[in-house]
């Protein structure tokens, strides 16, 4: 992946706040940039831009500029939406690991949700034509999803939840289904309530059924789970934590003993883990002065590893990946109710105990340990810059007659200073390389050697060049359908139960740990596996929420297909600049040219453009065509918006009539295809984006690999071993 980090200068001015913006007009683009628009590539904004973004696929920006919409309320509609959009990302047959990735928006009136307008990512056509400019035949439309009120099936739903063999949902059938099980659950409320006054029996009866359908989700994303759980094992490292924590002496540690109190409704989740992982300091018989309480201390650390590790096991039991599968089909059979419902009790107690994960991530050594563990796994591109785009750069400069960067294409651009243009409203990137992961075996080597008591040496050993192969497979996970990122997550700490702190421990356990770190990509592991259950809860738990009979789903599509340029177009619309860093005359073929693997790698990601869904609901609701009164507009996301997402709504918002408002970004660029009817100077701000991208020079990189570079600069004190 190649990593593109925006250094902030002084010639830089920041975009005001976008409440107070004048609408966009091509007057505030550069005349540099102007002059790139009036001749473009393919002679069309849209196909100029699915060119550039798929050059560009892969790609990080860092803005410093953005920031996180304003709804950050427990209770607002972006988490509602949120929830929602968790519960219906599940995997298939085709994708364990992700889903087509969905966008929802909507409106609230009176504290229900009114209405509801939902997309999908809209690939380009698979009969592998090409035409000589981008497509979309037809415009968008919604489509109303019926029967959403069926309590009936509703019940049905949830009474064969073990038993029913379907294999894979199409998303507006998932959705009905979901809102479904939520009409039974209020309807069965509003009965209970009426013909009995035990409330006990009320509240176990609602929880049988709340609890149902959190199985019933689970059960179908258990492809998607089972592939989170395998992650979450490989990057917690627990025997790598074991070895460090042998290492220490008890004084070492910088946290007093603390305990969790265990409420009544998890007493029987904790007692059926104790069999299973052999869960330390479970007490048999509590007193009202003496609840249940676990204790955590230097002394059983240890203990709680290797519970740790049992319970990951036994999660990864009952939701297996087909590397764990003895079935010569390769297909991995739906779990059983028995493995459902033990796995869900694994997951809960797993949240329940968060508070002693942190205390073992921030135990000393334990995050360089992770971090070479991490390192040791990832999979890097050479550091050169990419021929490809330096063609581009050089291209560009030379058609918009704009002074080339002092670093020469041939040059390592490690540190070199960014381009910056003071008249545009869009800062200026740089690009540098990142690392990217890879789950081949043998790529990377390593070899220990001590140098001294406390002291690590690592020699890495790179065969990148030589294995064409694994390239191959590395670029192809530069596609947002694989991305799995989950990370809207991050302030599930409010979802654990007050019960699982103690509150005159005074210890540094339940602190949070910085994300940019190891031990916060391992916790944010555990946020991902336990989202279904976390988002499922929360909306059993407001049914209210969902309760509107004139409540309208939709769901938005474009009529047409799209159709990408064909490779001989888009041949033509480079430049010979371009043309002679990304081409060669073969040997085998009579002299013919034969392109290097850059261009193939376009042409590539052309193919994979999309429609990204929460554009294509942006535009939906711009164009009028979803009759939204509130003019907030909240989307939710499965996965964080990529660059050009977050750009677009950043631009559509001032115009000054929508607000729209989304969780937060991942920066990464990926093949795009606008969606039909967007004006044309917010095109022509997208380009020029894309555009400065491109100008811009190589720079220094924020990744993973900058972390080890420091690591491998100051090694890890390691700590002896001492014994009582």
């Amino acid at each position: 992946m190649i990593t593109v980090h925006l250094i902030p200068t002084a010639a830089m001015i920041p975009d005001p706040p976008l409440s107070t913006n004048p609408p966009p007009s091509t007057s505030n683009v550069s005349s540099s940039s102007s002059c790139a628009l009036e001749t473009p590539l393919t002679g069309h904004l849209e196909s100029d831009i699915t060119l550039l973004s798929s050059l560009l696929n892969g790609r990080i920006v860092d803005d410093v500029t953005d920031a996180p919409s304003p709804d950050r309320d427990r209770d607002g509609p972006l988490r509602s939406f949120s929830r929602l959009s968790a519960v219906l990302t599940i995997g298939s047959d085709d994708a364990h690991r992700a889903h087509r990735v969905h966008a929802i928006s909507g409106q609230v009136r009176e504290n229900s949700i009114a209405l509801l307008v939902c997309a999908e990512n809209t690939p380009i056509s698979k009969d592998g034509r090409g035409s000589q400019e981008m497509q979309v035949v037809g415009e968008g439309s919604t489509i109303k999803i019926k029967d959403i009120q069926n309590h009936e099936r509703g019940k049905k739903l949830l009474d064969t939840w073990d038993i029913d063999d379907t294999r894979d949902y199409i998303f507006q059938d998932h959705l009905r289904d979901i809102f479904q099980m939520l009409a039974y659950l209020r309807v069965l409320n509003a009965k209970l309530f009426t013909i009995s006054n035990d409330h006990s029996f009320i509240k176990s009866t609602l929880t049988t059924a709340s609890w149902n359908i959190v199985c019933l989700i689970h059960r179908r994303a258990f492809r998607k789970l089972g592939s989170r759980i395998s992650d979450f094992i490989d990057h917690a490292a627990l025997k790598t934590i074991r070895e460090v924590i042998e290492r220490l002496g008890f004084g070492q540690f910088p946290h007093n003993q603390f305990s969790i109190q265990i409420s009544d409704p998890d007493l029987m989740h904790f007692k059926f883990m104790k069999r299973v992982a052999n869960i330390p300091t479970l007490p048999s018989q509590p007193s009202p002065d003496h609840p249940y309480l676990l204790e955590v201390s230097p002394h059983n650390v240890l203990a709680w590893v290797e519970s740790f590790s049992r319970i990951l096991l036994f999660l990864r039991a009952q939701f297996p990946t087909l590397a764990f599968v003895k079935d010569t089909s390769r297909v991995l059979p739906i779990p059983g109710g028995a493995a459902v419902d033990g796995g869900l009790i694994a997951l809960q107690v797993l949240l329940y105990l968060k508070p002693v994960v942190k205390f073992i991530l921030k135990i000393p050594g334990v995050e360089p340990a992770l971090l070479i563990e991490e390192t040791s796994r990832q999979q890097w591109k050479n550091r050169n810059p990419d021929k490809l785009v330096q063609a581009f750069t050089a291209a560009f400069n030379q058609r918009t007659n704009v002074e080339p960067s002092e670093v020469s294409p041939e040059q390592d651009t490690t540190d070199a200073p960014s381009i910056t243009d003071t008249s545009s409203s869009i800062n200026v990137p740089t690009i540098t390389d990142a690392p990217k992961s890879t789950d081949a075996p043998g790529l990377l080597r390593r070899t220990s050697e001590g140098t001294g008591a406390g002291k690590v040496h690592e020699d890495w050993v790179m065969d990148y060049e030589s294995n064409e192969s694994i390239r191959i497979i590395s670029d192809d996970e530069s596609d947002e359908d694989t991305l799995d990122d989950d990370g809207s997550y991050e302030d599930q700490d409010d979802d654990l139960p007050s019960s699982a702190f103690d509150p005159d421990s005074g210890n540094e356990s339940t602190t949070n740990i910085e994300p940019d770190t190891a031990a916060g990509r391992v916790l944010k592991e555990l946020y991902t596996i336990t989202a279904w259950l976390v988002s499922s809860r929360s909306l059993a738990a407001q049914m209210e929420h969902f309760h509107n009979q004139d409540l309208e789903i939709s769901i938005y599509k474009y009529s047409g297909s799209i159709r990408t340029l064909n490779h001989e177009q888009l041949k033509a619309s480079l430049s010979n600049h371009v043309l002679l860093g990304c081409c060669r005359k073969g040997r085998k073929n009579q002299g013919k040219v034969q392109m290097k693997r850059p261009w193939g790698k376009l042409c590539h990601s052309c193919c994979k453009a999309n429609i990204h869904a929460e554009a294509a609901v942006m535009e939906c609701i711009w164009s009028g065509k979803m009759d939204i009164s509130s003019s907030d507009v909240p989307i939710a996301v499965s996965k964080k918006c990529c660059f050009l997402c977050w750009l677009l709504h950043q631009l559509l918002n001032r115009e000054g009539q929508w607000n729209f408002q989304l969780r937060g970004t991942h920066n990464t660029v990926y093949a795009w295809v606008p969606p039909p009817g967007l004006p044309k100077h917010i095109l022509e701000q997208l380009c020029d984006a894309l555009i400065k991208i491109i100008r811009s020079g190589s720079s220094r990189s924020v990744t993973r690999q900058s972390s080890y570079d420091s690591l491998r600069s100051n090694p890890p004190e390691i700590p002896k071993l001492e014994r009582d």
